[in-house]
């Protein structure tokens, strides 16, 4: 219930305009800035006890880092040589940073609603997992749909975005098994999101 009133309160503050233009990702602006502001609201929704169990520490976002790095260039090098150019060149690097900045509030919250391993099982925990993202697709449906945005490539994209979910939720979880940190699991959430942003919609 708090993704969907997120996601669609995210929806209203896009209508004025789109914030991200200047990263100048065709269609991934419009996606960007709409998990900036659900991510904002999902996190302000939160209990406080929930926030709380972030996990925050330097060594364990670090080693998040460098796992989320590894297999995004792995992924990226295997594609780029089975399928097509999935290695970012010079104007799609520098976009990465601010992808990663811009997208981490929403992973973040994520990660903590979903909670530590012990508190659900896994078929729970896949299910929840899904329904946010599912809802996630749900609003975007609605903004080209209902409101008549124009911007449908994330939803043409929709089969390729689904696989990189479910990468997110097992390196994810494979990091908060071996962490129990929230805060590292959406590091690596996030690195795999802006590499895959940053690669895949066209350029401007």
């Amino acid at each position: 219930l708090r993704g969907s009133l997120a996601a669609i309160v995210a929806l209203g503050f896009l209508i004025p305009g789109i914030p991200l233009r200047a990263l100048r990702l065709y269609a991934a602006d419009y996606l960007i800035s709409f998990l900036i502001f659900a991510g904002i609201l999902l996190l302000a929704l939160l209990p406080p006890n929930i926030r709380a169990d972030a996990g925050i520490s330097a060594r364990k976002v670090i080693c998040a880092v460098v796992f989320g790095f590894a297999a995004a260039a792995a992924a990226g090098a295997a594609l780029n040589w089975q399928v097509s150019d999935f290695w970012p060149n010079g104007p799609r690097w520098w976009r990465i940073v601010p992808i990663l900045l811009a997208c981490w509030p929403y992973f973040a919250a994520e990660e903590l609603a979903l909670g530590k391993l012990s508190a659900r099982s896994a078929f729970e925990r896949w299910g929840l997992f899904l329904g946010m993202r599912v809802i996630l697709f749900l609003a975007l449906a609605l903004a080209y749909f209902g409101f008549r945005n124009g911007e449908f490539l994330p939803l043409l994209l929709a089969p390729a975005l689904l696989v990189l979910s479910v990468l997110q939720r097992m390196g994810g979880d494979a990091l908060r098994r071996r962490t129990g940190s929230a805060a590292a699991a959406a590091t690596f959430d996030v690195i795999l999101a802006a590499w895959f942003l940053a690669t895949v919609f066209p350029l401007q």
